[in-house]
Order: structure tokens, then C-alpha cells, then sequence
């Protein structure tokens, strides 16, 4: 059995994932070893395709700060999140994420991992507020919304897998958001 997903975007690639035996083929580790989509798609439950629309996103000034400990969701984030334009600084740790957020005065955006290995993403974010108010911020999960209670502090959701147009979609949400908003 194959199927091969095509997603949408530059920056994501064609994968297919073989069933043998009854068992999956390993996807490949490194992305960069797949070859580009020829076009944007959407594959149905029925077999059609259409093209897509291209990722739209809004413009900002200032650099997006990635703090995640998975090194896939990292190189996956700079690679959308590049074609926005802006400078994407990336941090393994919650406490490394805190430390170029001080060292840099540009960062507009935070992606923010909630299960980090050296303190919890809830401690990250309180410190983040108790210095800078004004940076949006965006949890990046694999649990739902609401997984971890309140997170009013934060701007915006984002759920892990996420496709281009989701991360767009939550950067759009967080600047195009009025006050009281979120």
C-alpha cells in the first residue's frame, strides 16, 4: 500500500510511506533528502487534487525566537517561519530561550514549547511577562488547548504536527488580534 502526501508550500515536501508486511516505512530523518512538491496540493479522501492557495501571512518587524527541544519541530518552524522574512533564532531550552530573549531587543514573536526539558514552559512564559509584556507569544503543543489549564499570559495556540498554513494562520491570529482579544 502507498500514500503520498503533498502539502502546500515551498518549504514542506512530498513524503510517501510504504506499508509492508504490515509495517510502516521510516520516515526519512533529514527533510532535506526529499524532493520538493512540484506544485501545491490537496489530496482527498476520494483521490482528487486541487491546487491550493498559497500560505498568506501577515508582515512584522522584529525576529521570532523558537523555543522547542525537538530538533525536527526547530529546522520544520525556521523553515516556515523563514518565508516570512524575518531573522528566526532558535533555543533548546527554556532557560536558553530566556537567555537570547534578553541578549536580543528585537524578538516580535515567540514560539513557545510547553514541555521543555529544564523548566516548564508555564515558568517561561511568567518570566517572559515579568520582562517584556509586549512580545506575543504562541504555546506550540502536542497536547490540545487548554491541556495545561490557564495560559492567558500567552497570545495564541499552536497544535504540533502543524502544516505552513496553521503556523501562518496562528501568526496572523496573534497580530491581527484588537486588544483583549486573547
Amino acid at each position: 500500500m502507498f500514500c503520498t502526501i503533498l502539502v502546500s508550500g515551498p518549504e514542506l515536501k512530498t513524503m510517501t510511506f510504504r506499508k509492508k508486511d504490515g509495517q510502516r516505512a521510516p520516515i526519512p530523518p533529514d527533510f532535506d533528502s526529499l524532493k520538493p512538491a512540484p506544485e501545491p496540493v490537496i489530496v482527498t479522501e476520494s483521490g482528487i487534487t486541487t491546487s491550493a492557495p498559497p500560505p498568506s501571512f501577515v508582515r512584522f518587524n522584529g525576529s521570532i525566537l523558537v523555543i522547542d527541544d525537538e530538533p525536527m519541530i526547530q529546522k520544520i518552524a525556521k523553515r516556515v517561519l523563514g518565508k516570512m522574512g524575518n531573522q528566526i533564532l532558535l533555543a533548546g531550552t527554556g532557560n536558553e530561550g530566556l537567555e537570547i530573549l534578553a541578549r536580543e531587543k528585537d524578538i516580535a514573536l515567540i514560539i513557545l514549547d510547553y514541555g521543555l526539558p529544564d523548566i516548564r514552559g508555564s515558568e517561561v512564559l511568567s518570566s517572559i511577562r515579568k520582562t517584556n509584556e509586549v512580545v506575543k507569544v504562541i504555546i506550540c503543543s502536542g497536547y490540545p488547548a487548554g491541556y495545561y489549564g490557564e495560559t492567558n499570559a500567552a497570545n495564541g495556540w499552536l497544535g504540533k504536527p502543524f502544516t505552513a498554513q496553521e503556523a501562518y494562520n496562528a501568526v496572523n491570529s496573534v497580530f491581527l488580534a484588537k486588544e483583549g482579544d486573547y
